[in-house]
């Protein structure tokens, strides 16, 4: 038992330093976003002086042959301009987006993590997952109860790897239980709001799935900032229930 508490604490401490790294997201995002606010006016130049001087090439003549009248009166300009701009924007958009897949991803890899340490340290509180299940009169001649029961909770607890992440918490709810959320103090500022995760893991999907530009940029910083509160906000639930504590892993020795 000590040897899993020990196990649950180095887990705890990796899953902790992992969530922190969200922030991360936030920073490159708005690195992103400042250097094109800076450079944006040169990149959409530079741009379209290489427009114009494509469009004087002779081998590409045949690409410019109906752009004449706004190579002549300079209109390209405002046109390729513009182009240029909202190339720009999407990248801002995408590479929201692609902030928000990682963290999503960081995110969910933590509630698994976290699953994992109560399988460690509390696989009794997991027994109302598996009592209902149906046993072969022949595995009770093999295995003895406690062997059955470990291994049909092994088996449950994989498989809640490739369930959803709202099936996840739902699960991590479950098994801490009604006491020890109801007598967590609550952290400021912080709520835990299921529908929220939802939308999340909504916008998540569709970004990944269906459309990268569909992300509203602006609401990142709130979106990962939330993910990285429930994150502590869910390990402070098994800190208070297991009585485990942040550990670092010990360095290998020899």
């Amino acid at each position: 038992m000590n040897e899993n508490h020990d196990e649950a604490c180095y887990l705890l401490g990796e899953i902790i330093e992992r969530a922190f790294n969200l922030s991360a997201l936030t920073n490159n995002y708005r690195y992103v976003e400042k250097a094109l606010q800076y450079a944006g006016d040169q990149i959409v130049f530079d741009e379209v002086e290489t427009y114009r001087q494509m469009s004087k090439n002779p081998t590409f003549a045949h690409i410019f042959s109906h752009n004449q009248t706004e190579l002549q009166d300079g209109s390209y300009r405002n046109r390729v301009g513009g182009v240029v701009t909202n190339a720009l924007e999407d990248v801002l958009t995408r590479t929201a987006a692609a902030s928000l897949v990682f963290a999503h991803s960081v995110f969910e890899d933590c509630v698994y993590e976290l699953l994992k340490i109560t399988v460690l340290v509390g696989r009794d509180d997991w027994l109302p997952f598996v009592e209902r299940k149906q046993i072969v009169l022949a595995d009770l001649q093999k295995n003895s109860r406690d062997e059955i029961f470990s291994r049909e909770i092994d088996d449950c607890f994989n498989k809640m790897e490739r369930q959803p992440v709202l099936k996840k918490l739902d699960a991590l709810f479950a098994v801490i239980g009604d006491r020890i959320i109801g007598n967590h103090r609550p952290m400021p500022t912080y709520k835990y709001n299921r529908e929220r995760i939802s939308q999340i893991d909504e916008d998540r999907h569709r970004v990944a799935h269906q459309d990268s530009l569909d992300y509203n940029p602006p609401t990142l910083n709130g979106d990962v900032q939330y993910l990285l509160t429930t994150s502590i906000f869910l390990s402070s639930l098994l800190i208070d229930k297991y009585d485990i504590r942040n550990k670092q892993r010990p360095f290998p020795t020899g």
